[in-house]
């Protein structure tokens, strides 16, 4: 089984939320303009930290300090049916000024609000992973 590596980075009660383009990941869907955390499959001889910390940098060109895992859990993924090992981790954002500099991946990016998280279109399981990664880290 494949897995995969999910980030939910905070500033505050905000998390940094990147928005797709028409990359197209499965046959089964295109996920243009759908929200979601920095993430993606882990590679060959890399732990979970190691590929989430490439993942982080990949799409946002950012390095983050501690990652706290939120959670580990098989979860098949509408985009192409598939079943993956899904790993959570938390962090929190890196002081100082940030610039984002998104992958071929992503459109836009914001700091959303996790009160304001209904307002975009995110995956089912989006949202469960950022309030239990917001529970861990508040």
């Amino acid at each position: 089984m494949e897995t995969t590596v999910i980030s939910v980075i905070f500033d505050g009660t905000k998390v940094l939320m990147l928005q797709y383009s028409d990359y197209k990941p499965g046959p089964k869907q295109s996920i243009e303009g759908y929200w979601g955390t920095p993430g993606g499959r882990m590679e060959s001889g890399e732990t979970p930290e190691q590929a989430m910390r490439r993942e982080i940098f990949e799409e946002t060109g950012i390095e983050v300090g501690p990652l706290t895992k939120v959670r580990e859990e098989d979860v098949e993924y509408a985009i192409d049916g598939q079943v993956r090992h899904s790993i959570v981790f938390a962090c929190r954002k890196p002081a100082g000024e940030l610039k984002i500099r998104l992958s071929d991946e992503h459109t836009d990016h914001r700091w959303v609000d996790i009160s304001d998280l209904d307002d975009y279109r995110l995956f089912s399981h989006g949202k469960a992973w950022i309030m239990a990664a917001y529970e861990l880290m508040k």
